[in-house]
């Protein structure tokens, strides 16, 4: 990285595309044109009624056959961050997700600082996530990634803070099952699996591969590990009065029901289709956006210096393979699935920024530069067909300003 560049991205230059980055995400979360999930008003509804209620379960909608296709993490979020509904609004609802995202930026600040020797490694690498159109669209609203990319990152946030060797420990283990089992809450209980794996990969490469030996010393810590995972998972069925509901909607049908093939056949299904193995690979480009270019090239570089590959990164490249090979196997693929593990490409982009040809980056550049002028373009002909006269106020005009030239600017 040129020094001009080092100096941009350590300095208050970087404060303050830090602090805009945050600005974004956390303003008009009440918007209704906000990035989302056609299906957000429906878990908004669950939330909502389950709030009216009083009760924490059994999760309630006007639909019963659609209570229980989530587990129960997501609505009491939002039943408590609007008092029980005392203060329901999409604002209110949507803000710990956002801080959610802003969390998990900041560990890939952190762990980019540490990892590639300097700030601006850590900032590059954090402002990579925060551009990221699928964390974008996904990180603000109430139907959401956030929080379990968040908890599934952790432990792998964790362990890299930890000195050279990186061992699980019995106290880590049992704090990675408290914490995974927060994300299962969010998720589903299938989510131990890839993060169980990735763990246990690293550890077994640390064993030389040695099977014997990893069963000796850590098989035990992961049965520790997943005991207490499912164990905070089983509140819910602990404390949900109708427990058959719960097994028909959520298990039966919203997690074995992903492995349920149309037609077509299972393997006809994942060569071709909407959620064909291919459009799945191509989730790692689509949810980087304009970075994709940048996330490519990262990749050809890591695979290219594979065999110089620091220990700290290849742990990076475990839990990237693990999350994506985990969901190859459901019928269901859907790029949103890699969220999970964007925090850790986004921290390898932060490594690698430097090395990425001038000639890939361009391209960013250039695409924002021209959706910028066709927006302010795209604003000016509004106002000036509306017979009420403005409708957009200065500070909308220098933020379209400042967005071309600013985006512009990478170009030199």
């Amino acid at each position: 990285m040129s020094r001009p560049a080092v100096l941009l991205l350590s300095g208050w230059f970087a404060a303050a595309c830090l602090a805009l980055a945050a600005f974004v995400y956390l303003h008009n979360l009440g918007s209704k044109h906000a990035a989302t999930n056609p299906d957000e008003l429906l878990y908004l509804q669950i939330a909502r009624l389950t709030a009216d209620t009083g009760q924490w379960l059994p999760l309630q909608a006007a639909d019963q056959k659609h209570r229980n296709t989530k587990p129960p993490g997501l609505f009491w979020q939002g039943m408590v961050s609007t008092d029980w509904g005392a203060h329901w609004d999409l604002r209110h609802v949507r803000y710990p997700n956002a801080l959610y995202t802003l969390a998990v930026a900041t560990m890939v600040l952190i762990l980019g600082r540490k990892l590639g020797g300097s700030f601006a490694c850590g900032t590059t690498g954090a402002l990579a996530y925060l551009a990221f159109f699928g964390v974008y669209r996904h990180g603000r609203v109430f139907l959401t990634s956030a929080p379990e990319t968040f908890w599934l990152f952790a432990p792998f946030f964790l362990l890299l803070l930890r000195p050279a060797d990186m061992m699980l420990g019995w106290r880590l283990a049992l704090a990675f099952g408290v914490i995974i089992g927060v994300a299962l809450l969010y998720k589903s209980f299938a989510m131990l699996i890839p993060a169980a794996a990735a763990l246990g990969w690293w550890t077994l490469r640390l064993r030389g591969y040695r099977l014997g030996e990893w069963l000796r010393a850590d098989a035990g810590k992961f049965i520790l590990l997943s005991i207490l995972s499912l164990g905070v998972f089983a509140l819910w069925f602990w404390f949900d009065p109708h427990r058959q509901f719960i097994w028909h909607d959520f298990i039966l049908k919203e997690n074995a029901g992903k492995f349920d093939a149309d037609e077509s056949g299972y393997l006809a299904t994942a060569l071709w289709g909407k959620q064909s193995i291919w459009q799945y690979a191509a989730g790692w480009a689509t949810n980087a956006g304009l970075l994709a270019p940048a996330v490519l090239a990262v990749f050809v570089l890591a695979w290219r210096g594979r065999r110089q590959m620091a220990p700290t990164e290849k742990l990076l490249w475990i839990w990237i393979i693990t999350l994506f090979v985990f969901h190859l196997f459901p019928n269901l693929r859907y790029e949103r699935y890699l969220l999970p593990a964007m925090p850790a490409v986004a921290v390898l982009c932060g490594l690698y920024w430097a090395r990425i040809p001038r000639w890939v980056l361009v391209p960013t550049s250039l695409a924002a530069s021209v959706l910028c002028a066709g927006i302010a373009a795209g604003a000016i002909l509004i106002e000036r067909s509306l017979a009420e006269g403005r409708i957009y106020f200065a500070i909308d005009w220098v933020i379209l300003v400042g967005s071309v030239i600013f985006s512009a600017a990478g170009l030199l």
